[in-house]
């Protein structure tokens, strides 16, 4: 039997890659409650949840096409609006959609593959926002970690793509008031 899973959780007909706007939410693995706790309708960070917002607040100097939109910790996930905003000026890679690249390539393995020994399916080749997760999760692991040992996120993370400007109101009210709207684990 195979432990590790298979194929892609996102909707393969979509490039997540666009410009636009992306409701993320990544939860900590086994939902530990590690990112502090709600006193008072209010969020008292731990180290571990100030660490997340650090490493949230650098997304922008690390990708340049992102621009953070509202978030919160919460004490065992993290809900954020991130928004690509990208010029089309040539000079993007080649992106993915449906396994098959838009542009056409032919390779010559006598040079060198942009990518490595993967080509263009090195998922660190596209501007998107499953990049811009995974090096969020695995930087704020690397320093969550230091205090931390045992911190693991979630395998994967919860992508819905924002296509209307009232429904971004309305997320950006729910992340607002997620740590008013908690309800304590029993």
């Amino acid at each position: 039997m195979n432990k590790f899973k298979g194929g892609f959780a996102r909707a393969k007909m979509l490039d997540f890659g666009e410009n636009g706007c992306y409701f993320i939410t990544i939860n900590i693995k086994d939902r530990e409650m590690i990112f502090g706790d709600i006193i008072d309708e209010t969020m008292k960070l731990s180290k571990a949840g100030q660490i997340a917002i650090d490493i949230w607040l650098e997304i922008p100097n690390k990708f340049p096409f992102i621009r953070l939109g509202a978030f919160v910790v919460m004490p065992d996930h993290f809900h954020g609006l991130l928004h690509i905003e990208q010029l089309d000026d040539g000079s993007i890679a080649p992106r993915l959609l449906s396994g098959q690249l838009i542009e056409e390539t032919t390779y010559d393995l006598t040079k060198d593959t942009p990518g490595g020994i993967t080509g263009y399916k090195n998922p660190m080749m596209y501007e998107n926002i499953s990049r811009v997760i995974r090096w969020f999760k695995g930087r704020s692991t690397f320093e969550i970690r230091k205090i931390e040992t045992s911190f693991v996120w979630q395998p994967r993370f919860y992508c819905q793509i924002v296509f209307q400007k009232l429904e971004m109101t309305v997320i950006t009210k729910y992340i607002q008031n997620n740590p008013k709207n908690w309800q304590k684990k029993l």
